[in-house]
């Protein structure tokens, strides 16, 4: 698998710049306007409430969702009230152009493009809606970035509800669509943790497919009174009733907590060793002790024996299949070294949410890793999920506009 080559921008030196956490701004029109003609009454509508305002209906069935990114991605509204805002106001074109200038004025060769409003497909209880949702994104966003394919690098959410049928969609989003990857939102899925036996068939699909998986937490979505999407679905976040600062910490950081342990230690990466996983939108400082804290499970005899599927200690296996994305704020160096190598890293932007860095993402991060060598510089910057993604590299620095 290969996503063919990419020229440096020069504005790193020579280093390839990919941001592995870049989000687009869909709107809630595109789930009806792409999706099959069968299934489309099972996807979000247009409604209009009770009370007269417009709102977003999934099945029939009213959300708390405003309707004003129906067909406006400046709306810049996901709700009806203003407790949660998923992007900053933009002043680019929130269009293909205006996309791949933005990544330009940044110096950033290429992206991972991942879902705003469809990361919630991922979670849809129903198996079957939540796989046409995630389908309708997909034809969407292959229109989106067909202006330049190799830069704007497509990867497919992934509903888990009903597995069979995300094997088959991912079989047609990775080898007729060519995305580049998979993303998965690693919630408890019916109170199952992704190394469960039921898993199993889809990651030994993954393994053949030779696609990384990028691993992006989703917050719980409370309303004022605490209730909401995914509330019960996040256990670290149920407990904090509508404030979303809590909800947000509890669902971004601690929940990619337990996909690590979940992933590594649960025997996901022993048994698929092709398999490989990017960890996103958690940052990258709290990495290296938690795989200390599993090593030193690991190394205890009492405790090992409850794992006896590992071969290797959690360490090694996140070495060998794994990256963690730093936010450009995060100070690299005294948060790596021993179980975390820089061969383990990446980083991300996170582009255009509240707590992302824009304009001036790359220039920070640099300034946060200043201390590294310039090889494991060149490996944070995107060497790393390059080899993870495929991509090779050209010597030249000189910029193409549009890298198809």
């Amino acid at each position: 698998m290969s996503n063919g080559i990419l020229t440096p921008s020069g504005a790193h030196s020579n280093d390839l710049v990919i941001d592995t956490d870049r989000h687009i701004m869909e709107t809630w029109s595109i789930f009806s306007q792409y999706c099959e003609s069968d299934l489309m009454p099972f996807v979000y509508q247009r409604t209009t409430l009770a009370d007269g305002t417009g709102g977003i209906s999934i099945a029939g069935r009213p959300t708390q969702f405003s309707d004003a990114l129906w067909d406006n991605p400046y709306a810049n509204r996901m709700f009806a009230d203003n407790r949660f805002r998923p992007n900053k106001p933009l002043t680019e074109g929130l269009d293909p152009s205006g996309y791949l200038s933005a990544m330009d004025r940044e110096g950033i060769d290429s992206a991972i493009i991942t879902p705003t409003l469809a990361m919630g497909s991922c979670a849809a209880p129903d198996g079957r809606i939540g796989s046409a949702l995630c389908r309708a994104y997909a034809r969407w966003v292959s229109e989106f970035c067909s202006i330049a394919p190799k830069r704007m690098l497509r990867v497919f959410p992934v509903n888990l509800n009903d597995v069979d049928l995300a094997i088959k969609d991912c079989t047609w989003a990775l080898e007729q669509m060519d995305f580049a990857g998979l993303f998965i939102v690693p919630l408890p899925v019916r109170g199952r943790r992704l190394h469960h036996p039921d898993f199993d068939r889809f990651w030994a699909r993954v393994n053949d497919w030779d696609r990384p998986v990028i691993f992006h937490t989703l917050s719980s979505l409370p309303d004022p009174e605490g209730r909401g999407p995914l509330v019960d679905m996040i256990p670290a976040a149920a407990s904090f009733g509508a404030n979303i600062f809590f909800h947000h910490m509890a669902a971004h950081r601690i929940e990619q907590h337990f996909a690590t342990a979940s992933i590594v230690a649960g025997g996901v990466l022993e048994k698929y060793p092709k398999v490989r996983v990017v960890f996103t939108e958690a940052g990258g400082g709290w990495m290296q002790s938690w795989l200390d804290y599993m090593d030193e499970h690991f190394d205890s005899e009492q405790m090992r024996r409850w794992v006896p599927w590992l071969k290797l200690r959690p360490s090694e296996y996140f070495q060998r299949q794994c990256l963690v994305s730093y936010h450009p704020t995060e100070k690299v160096e005294g948060t790596m070294g021993g179980s975390l190598k820089v061969e383990s890293l990446c980083w991300s932007s996170d582009y255009p949410h509240h707590d992302s860095v824009f304009p001036g993402a790359v220039d920070r991060l640099s300034a946060n890793s200043s201390g590294l060598t310039m090889d494991g510089r060149s490996k944070l910057l995107g060497g790393n999920v390059a080899r993870f993604l495929g991509i090779e590299r050209t010597t030249s620095v000189t910029r193409i506009a549009v890298r198809t």
